[in-house]
């Protein structure tokens, strides 16, 4: 019985190791985060405008965009498009044409591709034409 109580232990504290382990590589992966959680732009209608979101990487491994969308043609992005390593800041201009947009508050999100396990981060821009 002790045999079996020692066996049941061992195994136990090998998961265990193992499970740190798998966490610690995780935890090392690159991970986007956003400066400002408050995007918003006003615009005449008619006019186009650009807002620069700023990101940073809070993760050890090199945080990689792969795309920058957005459910809408009329907003385009352009985004740091080399590695941004551990504590570096990168940037997403996004331009709005309001053209043939009613007046009145839009809430336009975009779509953040990256090479974390977390594929897809999302922002709001926030677009008030007047």
């Amino acid at each position: 019985m002790k045999k079996i109580i020692k066996l049941l232990l061992l195994i136990l504290v090998a998961l265990k190791a193992n499970f740190s382990i798998a966490q610690t590589k995780k935890n090392n992966e690159p991970m986007l985060s956003f400066l400002s959680k408050n995007n918003f732009i006003e615009v005449k209608r008619g006019d186009k405008s650009t807002y620069t979101i700023e990101f940073k990487n809070l993760g050890v491994d090199d945080l990689i965009i792969k795309d920058v969308s957005s459910t809408c043609l009329c907003t385009v992005a352009k985004y740091t498009n080399k590695p941004i390593k551990l504590g570096q800041k990168g940037l997403i201009d996004i331009s709005f044409d309001s053209k043939n947009k009613p007046i009145g508050t839009i809430k336009q999100p975009i779509i953040v591709e990256t090479n974390s396990s977390k594929r897809y981060v999302k922002a709001i821009l926030t677009i008030k034409i007047v």
